[in-house]
């Protein structure tokens, strides 16, 4: 099992492939872009009477600055300039992009309906925990029962029952995660609620709650936690420009490979970071891995995407998807 923070989990780097070839070539992507920069380059040198080399840097420097603000079709309209903004500063890039923790009504998402559960529970005097550190086995519980309805908890629990937190793994993700935030913490073995919790409780809609929660599960929370796929951190790295492609192409419902394609197109190379596998190829354990922890970890989890009643999160590759209101209410593009 890998670790929740973002620090520990290894990268697994290999360029062999044992499954079909895929669709996308990331080293002819590669070869393709260097050609283009370099004829670029000589066009400039062409038409310029370049007689020393730091006129020659000039111009080089003159000619990446122009390729970096250019829009391009692999990013969907964005620029490469502002492609790394959104994958490196996303919460420090208002120019392009802004939150808003500001909403009409509280947000309809799991992850936040599970840490009001948890907060509540802690009330003024803390909640014990176990031996180990984790949730007291009859609060997860309660709160699976609860949360899931009968049906539901049937379903995760395979007829059986929740003994420990582990057990609920939205839960436990949440509790991490909450952690990470500062919402709650740990102390002489009980959970408690932290001043900026108290303070966030405060506020219209819990939506600095919501936003804290948010920021620490895209920032601070490790994405490939949960699953055994890969650590292809650029899934999670990329969770502003995902959500930039539901802002622009989410008013309809659209299968979840519409995301997967236009995903693998604007991070071709990702391809590279894939180890071997006998039973599916490079690109399909990138489809893989990218619907699971982005649609479903991530923008289900906050409530950002809406679900085709006809579809099912469990049939891979057949369920449609929008963008909800919330997703509109929360992040801004200023693109």
């Amino acid at each position: 099992m890998k670790t929740a923070g973002q620090d520990h989990h290894p990268h697994e780097n290999n360029n062999k492939d044992n499954g079909p070839q895929p669709t996308i070539d990331a080293e002819q992507y590669m070869r393709d872009e260097h050609a283009e920069i370099i004829a670029e380059i000589r066009n400039e040198i062409a038409s310029r009477d370049i007689d020393s080399f730091s006129g020659l840097q000039a111009l080089a420097d003159r000619v990446f600055q122009r390729r970096n603000s250019r829009p391009r079709d692999e990013f969907c309209g964005l620029s490469a300039d502002q492609m790394y903004r959104l994958l490196h500063i996303p919460f420090d890039s208002t120019e392009i992009v802004s939150f808003s923790d500001n909403f009409p009504n509280p947000p309809e998402a799991p992850a936040l309906a599970l840490v009001s559960l948890l907060v509540d529970a802690c009330g003024d005097k803390g909640l014990k925990g176990t031996a180990k550190g984790y949730l007291p086995a009859l609060f997860c519980r309660e709160v699976a029962t609860g949360f899931l309805g009968e049906e539901g908890y049937k379903e995760m629990t395979f007829g059986s029952e929740v003994r420990k937190e582990l057990d609920f793994r939205e839960l436990h993700v949440v509790r991490l995660v909450a952690q990470m935030a500062g919402l709650i913490r740990k102390y002489r073995g009980r959970f408690l609620r932290t001043r900026k919790c108290e303070k966030f409780l405060s506020s219209p809609s819990n939506g600095k709650l919501y936003l804290e929660l948010f920021t620490a599960y895209t920032r601070k929370f490790n994405w490939a936690y949960n699953d055994w796929y890969d650590d292809l951190y650029i899934i999670q790295e990329a969770f502003l420009f995902s959500l930039f492609l539901m802002h622009r192409f989410g008013d309809e419902f659209r299968c979840v490979t519409f995301y997967e394609e236009k995903f693998l197109q604007a991070f071709p190379t990702v391809l590279d970071e894939v180890s071997d596998r006998l039973c599916r190829s490079k690109e399909e354990h990138v489809r893989l891995s990218y619907s699971l922890r982005t649609m479903k970890g991530f923008a289900r989890f906050f409530g950002l995407i809406e679900l085709d009643s006809n579809s099912s999160m469990l049939i891979r590759q057949s369920y449609k998807i929008k963008k909800s209101t919330l997703l509109d209410q929360l992040v801004s593009f200023h693109v």
